[in-house]
């Protein structure tokens, strides 16, 4: 797991080294880096100050799948501060570039991120259909926690449509797959939600099993 904020420290040495001594690749993709570091201390503001000055380098020497990957987590920040507008059009963004340069994981994760910030802006419809496609496409390349991720959204539109039976399905569905890949804290949250679920179906012993 290592010490968040040593790695921080770390990473604020790469950023002033690269700004020296590196290529503008390197020194965007360095505060890519520090964005996310500062991101897992909970520190949103530094976060995205690092976020904005990578995408104007990493746009200035055409990385475009770094950009991407930037835009990936600009969706997450947004999301955070609750600017849902911003963060649809982030996703809409990684998913053009994901599928112009054929990041068939990247393309996975936009399309799941794009479904999730539609969900919340109430579009359940268009939210479900992206969430399959992205689902779709994580088994068709073997992303195992891309699919756990897109199968426990589907979880979150079913319970929101209040159709249990079918939450219920996605989060066991989901559930299976964290303990099999060893994703204990995304376990605890689906034990957690699929509980809920099945105390309102009055399953409560299939409830008190999870």
């Amino acid at each position: 797991s290592g010490d968040p904020r040593r790695a921080l420290e770390l990473t604020k040495r790469s950023v002033e080294l690269f700004r020296e001594f590196g290529t503008p690749m390197n020194h965007g993709r360095s505060l890519l880096n520090l964005g996310e570091a500062h991101a897992l201390l909970g520190e949103r503001e530094p976060s995205l100050r690092c976020y904005e000055e990578s995408l104007e380098l990493l746009r200035r020497c055409g990385d475009r799948y770094g950009e991407a990957v930037l835009l990936g987590n600009f969706v997450d920040a947004y999301r955070e501060r609750g600017d849902t507008q911003a963060a649809r059009q982030a996703a809409e963004q990684k998913l053009q570039i994901s599928r112009e340069i054929g990041d068939r994981l990247g393309e996975a994760t936009a399309i799941r991120q794009l479904g999730s910030c539609l969900g919340a802006l109430g579009d359940l419809d268009r939210c479900s259909e992206m969430l399959r496609e992205a689902l779709r496409i994580c088994r068709e390349i073997g992303d195992r926690r891309g699919a756990l991720m897109a199968t426990g959204t589907l979880g979150e539109m079913g319970s929101a449509r209040s159709n249990l039976h079918r939450a219920a399905e996605h989060y066991a569905e989901a559930l299976e797959e964290a303990r099999a890949i060893g994703e204990r804290e995304v376990e605890g949250e689906l034990c957690w939600a699929l509980g809920g679920v099945l105390e309102k179906l009055g399953e409560l012993d299939r409830a008190a099993e999870t």
